[in-house]
């Protein structure tokens, strides 16, 4: 059965009924700035110690009043390409907040249909290529490659599917700075409970 984008009140419910005490090493969060030509809202990148699925990773997010991040310029790929995205060899991937609607008019494969969770304007993309290429059924979630930029991937796009193993990261976008100190002080708990990764070939 194929597991569509969650609703939002739907996202909250999830959250009051799965609870864990693990939690993931965070950085700090990064203010993209009007003076930077930015919008204002906070990211951060959240480093989780084992596999999580895209929609444990949006939950988290949601639950913290933000969302997975959505890149919808390039100079929002850059700063967080430049500044939030960690360079390293240790998470190939981490998810963002792009999926693929498959109940979209405008829905084919490998590359229609795609939308960000807050329903801006999908039009900037960012994919490696030759991505997107579904090369296994149901790659309908993005994933920002944080590899080190020897590999000339960092920061660019891949679809993956929802429960991909070896996704251990994610980018949290976070408009409202009241809920930033819920980021620095709380920390960010993720379900012990959640459908694991298997890798697929």
């Amino acid at each position: 059965m194929k597991v569509g984008y969650l609703d939002r009140s739907v996202v909250v419910a999830a959250i009051a009924l799965m609870i864990s005490a693990t939690v993931p090493a965070t950085a700090t969060p990064i203010q993209w700035t009007e003076a930077m030509g930015g919008n204002g809202h906070w990211y951060e990148f959240v480093d989780f110690s084992e596999d999580l699925t895209w929609y444990e990773a949006e939950i988290e997010c949601v639950s913290q009043g933000g969302y997975l991040a959505t890149i919808t310029s390039q100079e929002e790929s850059e700063f967080i390409s430049n500044l939030v995205l960690p360079n390293t060899t240790e998470a190939e991937f981490s998810w963002i907040g792009g999926w693929q609607d498959h109940g979209d008019p405008g829905y084919s494969e490998p590359g229609g249909g795609w939308q960000w969770t807050t329903n801006e304007i999908w039009s900037f993309t960012n994919w490696r290529s030759p991505d997107p290429n579904n090369v296994s059924p149901g790659e309908d979630h993005l994933s920002i490659y944080s590899w080190d930029g020897a590999h000339a991937y960092h920061g660019k796009w891949a679809d993956l599917p929802w429960d991909r193993a070896n996704v251990q990261g994610f980018i949290c976008e976070i408009p409202e700075p009241g809920t930033l100190s819920l980021l620095l002080f709380g920390g960010l708990a993720l379900f012990a409970g959640g459908r694991r990764c298997r890798q697929h070939d």
